[in-house]
């Protein structure tokens, strides 16, 4: 006799959203650290940008040069604090698809427990039975 549990589909699935759940997460984790790149390099630019304009200052740089030099820090500055937003943007979608992961994996392991709870109570009707029927053969063949 074999064993078929009747909701093997169902365990199937929450296998399969579990492994999906992994999947996106994983994709956002990659988007944050995209943005977290990102924003490292526009901080790297900004602090030699800085650089840039104080040296310039100290050797006597036209007053256009400093303009400018001030022009592009403010719309790094800008930009800086919009990756800033989108990072924590992206830390939020990863905390989400982290927190389906673990619902999704806590109902994979809720199912699976069922079906090896069900195997378990299978296996133990099938040797009472074999017992039996063993008894049984014990019992004619002495009496």
């Amino acid at each position: 006799m074999k064993f078929r549990y009747a909701y093997q589909n169902i365990v199937n699935l929450k296998a399969t959203e579990k492994t999906q759940a992994q999947w996106m997460l994983s994709r956002e984790l990659e988007r944050l650290r995209t943005e977290e790149t990102s924003l490292s390099q526009l901080q790297q630019q900004r602090k030699e940008t800085m650089d840039t304009l104080h040296q310039a200052a100290l050797n006597g740089a036209s007053v256009l040069e400093l303009q400018h030099l001030q022009l592009f820090l403010d719309r790094l500055e800008k930009m800086i604090q919009s990756k800033v937003k989108d990072v924590g943007e992206a830390q939020k979608r990863v905390q989400e698809k982290q927190q389906s992961l673990n619902h999704k994996a806590m109902d994979e392991k809720i199912w699976t427990k069922a079906k090896e709870n069900a195997l378990t109570e299978f296996t133990a009707q099938f040797l009472k039975k074999e017992q039996e029927e063993l008894d049984e053969l014990a019992a004619v063949r002495h009496g």
